[in-house]
């Protein structure tokens, strides 16, 4: 072997070695789908999986480095082994310059290969400089990636050759020596330096081999051929990569050549032996899809393409197969489709219309039904063209102008948009509008929302505002009507509107908009008369009402039918139909059917009401049907309540102002008072009231109602204010004069009313009191057996002291809780104006169930679960009390056979929006929540509507006045609380009762912590009628260090006090006595002196006559029965108070 032919062979290996890294490189760049391997079994063909999925695997694991950078050397990919090389992390190598990685000394070099040209020499030995600063020797190929025919980027595969230097060096070491032994013989060390670099470049060959066979093996696609003789298959062979695809190796297909078939699932097997049988008959066949069960058991999908092959003749000798494993393909399509499908269901089923258009040209490419719906045209008439071509959406702000804005900002909004459909209506839309990229192509999806029936809320809460505020307008009463009627009218778009007032006996027209004259000569009046031109009159004497409009003031209304409302209102949207399927029993009287006659299709009757009286109606007409819905008639209830509200207030205004041209002959009170409180004038029939106030014309009024005057006049508008002159109570209507700079009182006296009221509330008391009646008196036998038989054991153990001490205490505790029982039982049956305390509300209601435990049925468990922190609230104890024990005994009667009753409390808090949505007043703010449930009979929604009307009653006659629900009602809407129901037939009810939490510290008047006994010195008269309460208290003071007068009845203390006053230091006095009471008396003793402290003792509580007295210099209040304890503590105190003064 001559050394020209090594060095022949060594030009041809390195020239193998360079098609290898270019082979590598085309492969890295993406260039070549396909690798065609040549090898002793033939050649091979090798495809790319996805995109590129199997060469990002080659150049992951290949040992060179590799990696893509901009034309200014920005690192746009690098391989994990080009980190490697680095000793950096990939992610920090990524994103940095190539020139970052370089030695200074080779800057030049980096420089010279990027800027040569493509056919130059590109490659290079350089030094790079590694993340922890060692110098790594490497060997750096450079060549270009064109992207649409420019060159863009670059790709570099880096070697490193750290280990190669290592070697060259021992070799260079090696060849050194060589060179100094043999240095006279020149050709062999050239021989064998020839020789070296021919191993070397083997070695180089040999690694560039197992990299290729590296990349079949990663391949999931494969080749197999079928050679073909006479028709059929005599021989086939697979690839190695048909085990990365089925598992299988290409030995066993060989060994079983039916494997193949018998992995296709069975329902496809004829499709493929079709194929098959097509292929060999020599047809062309485009791929086939399918699935196969691969070896480990796995269901996968395959791409099957045949490649043809023939002879000369055009005979069959062969095809080739390319196997391409599409799995992953197959389960996007499948997800994508699943997607599409959820998309078109929501397309199809949206309630708000949608286009979708191209963003290109503007033309319709999908409108979903909705919008097909609303408008009123076919798909067939949108699709293909622009959204401006078509008549719908024509004139309007999505023009070509918005569309091009639409492009450029990329989402536009319309609101209050009208569209008029293919029928010519208009309908309010709001037109959303975005530009998004789907597929590659950006499309404009319009989303368009009918927003009719928010406009119609909108357009009648302005018209609610505009009409309550022409109400609230001074001015002429009937031109107020008519631009009402006017706005309501403009408003609605009905043809005619119309409003009826009472009239003496009938209620004719007050005014109209829309209605010909002949109608209104027919039909303005309503009252039905005999041939004479009498007027008739029903059963009650009232005149009889003709027509609809007759039945709806006079509430003749039946809800159960569908043209009658539980609101009072008639209403139709075709009369022709009413009448023709109704009859006058139907129609609650005789209808005179003008309406109809007149072609009116759609009629509303709706009654203008002011409490429980309706004073007339309002009236909508239209020859066009289907004009209303129920929404429509519950605003136009609404509407007509608070104008029949409006002008009942006015009629009464104008009755008091009528009467108060004569001042003088009026029986009820008018006063005159400027605007800064001075009382300009008062008829005769008001000097009670200016006796009460103490002044006279020309004085300033008392300061309270001097600054009610203030806040009427400064609203322009009437306010009603109550009075109550001692036991008298008057309503006054003030009415500001703007013009004048004064206000007239106008009053009314309503005690009998408030009698009335009282009366009720009493006889919802004692109807409790009366349930209460049975157990109170068994526990009052009980603690008399208690009284009576500690009595007697002290008699018989006198001198036994310690036995009598505990008797004695027994009795003690027997007198207090009678004592507590009484005050219970007497605060619910207590008259008298409310007392405004702080209540603990968590032991008032211990308190109510302590009763309960006594009174209901021992079936009835009581629970109680405490949740509220804070638990005071400012109420009249007894009132709220007795609300609670209301609710518990309606539990008690709900639950007849036994049940749960449950006490429960927590701290809430109602929002402003919350509070605005109650039919009362209730202020926003933390309160406490009370909710008493029972597992009783429950109730319906009918009955629940009703339960808080007065004399409303589920019981038998006799078993309840129907008060006590009412009753509580009223008391927690004067709390400034709130209470709802919550009830199901068979399962319960519960109430939520809200009370508004107390600001102020509790009232801890009732706080019975044991003091010590005080003794005291003085002189003390005893005012009682019970002989046995005087002889027990005598002793109880004189026991205490005083000295005791005792008298009967208040007469005789009047005439002792009168004798000796200025001995006596305090005075007992009871309220209820013969003769003189304790109120007189008290009055007469101060008469006397009024410094003398004064003790009010009663077995009431604090009466309002107990009250006043403390107001007029009572000292203080003792409740029966007396403690030692407590009595001698406050006699102490007020009489050393006395001394003080």
């Amino acid at each position: 072997m001559t050394q020209k032919y090594l060095i022949a062979e060594n030009k041809a290996l390195r020239a193998r070695l360079d098609q290898s890294e270019e082979t590598l490189r085309a492969i890295c760049n993406n260039e070549t789908d396909a690798l065609v391997v040549a090898g002793k079994n033939g050649d091979q063909l090798f495809t790319r999986k996805g995109a590129d999925y199997s060469y990002r695997i080659l150049i992951e694991e290949m040992n060179e480095g590799a990696l893509t950078l901009t034309v200014e050397g920005v690192i746009l990919f690098a391989n994990r082994r080009f980190a490697e090389i680095l000793k950096t992390p990939l992610e920090k190598v990524i994103s940095s310059t190539i020139q970052t990685w370089i030695a200074p000394d080779n800057q030049l070099i980096l420089q010279s290969l990027i800027k040569k040209g493509v056919n130059e020499k590109r490659h290079e030995q350089l030094v790079l400089i590694a993340g922890d600063g060692t110098r790594v020797p490497a060997y750096l190929s450079v060549s270009n990636l064109l992207v649409n025919e420019m060159s863009n980027s670059f790709c570099l595969v880096v070697t490193d050759l750290t280990e190669q230097k290592r070697s060259d060096a021992i070799a260079a070491s090696e060849k050194l020596g060589r060179e100094l032994l043999m240095a006279s013989d020149q050709s062999r060390l050239a021989l064998l330096s020839v020789i070296e670099e021919q191993k070397l470049t083997e070695a180089s060959l040999r690694e560039s081999e197992e990299r290729y066979r590296t990349i079949t093996q990663e391949l999931s696609d494969y080749f197999y051929t079928v050679q073909i003789q006479k028709g059929h298959a005599i021989k086939t062979v697979h690839g190695q990569a048909c085990k990365m695809v089925t598992g299988y190796t290409p030995e066993e297909f060989i060994a079983d050549p039916d494997l193949w078939i018998r992995m296709v699932p069975e329902q496809e097997c004829d499709r493929i032996l079709e194929q098959i049988r097509n292929i060999q008959k020599g047809d062309k066949i485009p791929a086939i899809e399918h699935q196969i069960k691969r070896k480990d058991g796995n269901i996968r999908w395959v791409s099957d393409t045949p490649i043809m092959k023939v002879d000369s003749q055009g005979t069959l000798v062969s095809y080739d197969g390319i196997v391409k494993d599409i799995t992953e393909r197959k389960q996007a399509e499948k997800a994508i489709k699943a997607s599409e499908i959820r998309y078109r269901r929501l397309f199809e089923s949206a309630k708000d219309g949608i286009l979708i258009l191209d963003a290109a040209n503007g033309h319709i490419l999908d409108v979903n039904p909705f919008l097909l719906e609303l408008l009123g045209f076919s798909k067939e008439q949108s699709i293909g063209k622009n959204l401006w071509e078509l008549g719908t959406f024509k004139d309007i702000v999505v023009s070509k102008e918005a569309f091009v804005e639409l492009l450029q900002k990329g989402y536009v909004r319309y609101e209050n948009l009208p569209l008029k459909t293919a029928a010519g209506t208009l309908v309010a839309v709001e037109f959303v509008s975005n530009v998004y990229d789907a597929g590659g192509e950006k499309v404009i999806q319009c989303n368009i929302r009918d927003i009719t029936e928010r406009k119609k809320a909108e357009d009648r809460e302005q018209l609610t505002r505009e009409v309550l505020e022409m109400l609230n307008r001074t001015g002429d009463t009937r031109e107020t009507i008519c631009d009402i009627l006017k706005r309501v009218k403009k408003s609605t778009g009905f043809e005619a509107v119309g409003l009826r007032l009472q009239e003496g006996n009938d209620f004719p027209y007050y005014n109209t908009d829309g209605f010909p004259e002949n109608f209104l000569r027919t039909e303005r009046y309503l009252c039905e008369r005999d041939a004479a031109g009498n007027l008739l009159r029903d059963a009650n004497g009232d005149p009889v009402l003709e027509c609809l409009c007759g039945n709806i003031i006079r509430s003749r209304t039946d809800p159960t039918l569908p043209f009658f409302t539980r609101g009072g209102s008639f209403w139709t949207n075709c009369t022709t139909e009413f009448q023709a399927s109704t009859t006058e029993k139907d129609h609650q009287s005789r209808t005179r059917n003008r309406c109809n006659s007149a072609g009116y299709e759609s009629v509303a009757l709706i009654p203008l009401r002011s409490g429980d009286k309706t004073i007339g109606l309002l009236q909508f007409n239209d020859h066009r049907q289907e004009q209303f819905t129920p929404e429509t008639i519950r605003f136009f209830e609404g509407l007509g309540t608070s104008i029949g509200i409006a002008l009942d207030r006015e009629q009464a205004k104008k009755e008091i102002q009528s009467l108060a041209k004569f001042p003088l002959e009026n029986p009820s009170p008018v006063l005159r008072i400027s605007k800064d409180g001075e009382l300009l004038s008062a008829n005769p029939a008001a000097m009670p009231v200016l006796l009460h106030w103490n002044v006279e014309v020309g004085k300033k009024c008392p300061a309270p109602y001097i600054e009610l005057i203030r806040k009427a006049w400064e609203s322009g508008f009437s306010q009603t204010q109550e009075i109550q002159i001692e036991s008298r109570f008057y309503s006054f209507v003030i009415t500001p004069i703007i013009d004048d700079e004064y206000v007239n009182l106008y009053g009314q006296e309503i005690t009998a009313g408030k009698k009335l009221e009282e009366q009720f509330r009493q006889v919802q008391k004692m109807e409790a009191v009366g349930q209460l009646a049975g157990g109170v008196a068994h526990d009052f036998n009980n603690l008399l057996v208690g009284v009576a038989g500690f009595a007697d054991l002290m008699k018989s153990c006198a001198k036994d002291t310690v036995k009598v001490e505990t008797y004695s205490q027994k009795i003690i505790d027997l007198a207090v809780r009678g004592g507590n029982l009484n005050k219970q039982l007497l605060a619910f049956a207590r008259k008298g104006r409310y007392v405004i305390v702080s209540i603990h509300m968590h032991e008032m209601i211990d308190h109510v169930i302590d009763i309960l435990k006594h009174t209901i049925d021992k079936r009835i468990e009581i629970k109680q679960d405490y949740k509220a922190e804070n638990e005071i609230i400012n109420a009249d104890v007894n009132q709220i009390e007795n609300t609670v024990l209301n609710m518990a005994l309606n539990a008690r009667d709900a639950m007849p056979q036994g049940g749960t009753l449950e006490f429960d409390t927590e701290n809430v808090v109602l929002n402003e929006e919350y509070c605005r949505k109650l039919a009362y007043e209730c202020k926003s703010g933390h309160y406490l929540l009370l909710s008493i449930k029972d597992t009783g009979m429950g109730m319906d929604k009918e009955t629940q509507s009703h339960i808080f009307e007065p004399f409303f009653t589920t019981k038998e006659v006799g078993k309840g006045t129907g008060l006590g629900l009412s009753s509580v009602y009223g008391c927690v809407k004067q709390c400034g609380g709130h209470i709802n129901i919550y009830s199901e037939p068979g399962i319960g009810t519960t109430f939520k009762i809200y009370f508004p939490l107390a600001n102020d510290a509790y009232d801890n008047q009732s706080n019975t912590k044991k003091t010590e006994r005080t003794k005291g010195a003085g002189h003390i008269l005893l005012v009682d009628d019970e002989e046995a309460i005087r002889e027990v208290v005598a002793e109880m003071l004189a026991g205490l260090g005083y000295t005791v007068t005792t008298c009967v009845n208040g007469e005789e203390a009047m005439q002792k006090f009168k004798d000796s006053h200025d001995t006596i230091d305090l005075v007992i006095l009871d309220m209820i006595m013969p003769k003189m009471n304790g109120y007189d008396c008290f009055r007469h003793l101060q008469k006397i002196d009024k410094e003398v402290p004064v003790l009010i003792s009663s077995g009431f509580s604090l009466t309002e006559e107990v009250q006043q007295m403390m107001k007029n210099g009572v000292a203080g209040f003792l409740e029966k029965p007396y403690y030692l304890e407590k009595l001698s503590k406050i006699i102490v105190e007020k009489i050393r108070k006395k001394y003080q003064s």
